[in-house]
């Protein structure tokens, strides 16, 4: 378990009480306002939940410390924080083998620029598949909505129930078969539906390697294909087990700088801890 529990977090400017040597603090966070509140609290999911939401921080020199919104205070050696992805107004950082912590944007903030001083970042390589397998959950409401009934041929109570079974298919397959796939500084992730709720994320130290291929695209640009490889077999999203991802594309020459340094953050995740 990464993460230990404290009493309560050191104070910037003095040393850990609960060390016998001084271990000064090099940025912190203060506590949420009352806006950071609200947007923790909308971004609250299975993977982060309202309670670990991040109430203060402190660094330094080996430990990062976290109060939660709960009141509980852990840390975790500075060594496991491994990288960060930045995803709407919030940033993910990804801690190995152990839950990642995510927080609100702040401007200036001294912790976030201390973490994306000593975290590579990357950018994001993203795929959809969208389009597709929403054709199914259009044939069904069309079926539901559009049409015609006949009325030789069906009573229309039969009529009825068949078209509240094809609107019920429809939302299902809407809400399951469209997926979003992507790969960041903190892993892989998949999200299925239309509207993405079900949501998959493998960590970078589950990844066993990613092998980026540049193809020659008009006017100068590039599309890089990333093939992912797991370390074992697992269903990512999928009924199947599967030991590699589907490809993921990004067009533009910026994409062979975020290979590189996707490459540095796996490098740093599997790197042994203390």
């Amino acid at each position: 378990m990464a993460w230990e529990p404290i009493e309560r977090l050191p104070e910037q400017g003095k040393g850990d009480p609960f060390r016998s040597a001084a271990e000064p603090i090099l940025a912190a966070r203060g506590k949420r306002t009352a806006s950071e509140e609200r947007q923790d609290s909308l971004a609250a999911s299975a993977e982060f939940p309202a309670s670990d939401m991040v109430e203060r921080l402190a660094i330094s020199d080996r430990f990062l410390y976290l109060e939660r919104a709960d009141g509980r205070c852990e840390r975790v050696r500075l060594s496991r924080v491994t990288g960060f992805a930045r995803e709407g107004k919030r940033n993910i950082y990804a801690v190995r083998d152990a839950a990642d912590f995510s927080l609100c944007r702040r401007d200036d903030c001294p912790a976030e620029l201390f973490l994306a001083k000593h975290l590579a970042s990357s950018g994001e390589f993203r795929a959809r598949n969208l389009f597709f397998p929403m054709v199914p959950s259009l044939l069904f409401f069309h079926v539901a909505f559009f049409l015609p009934y006949e009325a030789q041929i069906h009573p229309v109570a039969h009529w009825n129930t068949f078209r509240v079974i094809a609107l019920i298919a429809g939302v299902v397959l809407a809400l399951v078969l469209p997926t979003r796939t992507w790969l960041n500084g903190v892993g892989l992730h998949r999200a299925r539906g239309i509207i993405p709720w079900l949501r998959w994320t493998v960590p970078m130290e589950e990844i066993d390697r990613f092998v980026g291929s540049r193809l020659p695209m008009n006017e100068g640009s590039d599309l890089i294909s990333v093939d992912v490889r797991f370390t074992d077999d697992r269903r990512f999203a999928s009924l199947v087990k599967s030991k590699t991802s589907a490809l993921l594309r990004k067009r533009g020459t910026e994409a062979s700088v975020a290979i590189a340094h996707l490459t540095e953050i796996h490098e740093q995740a599997l790197q042994p801890t203390e």
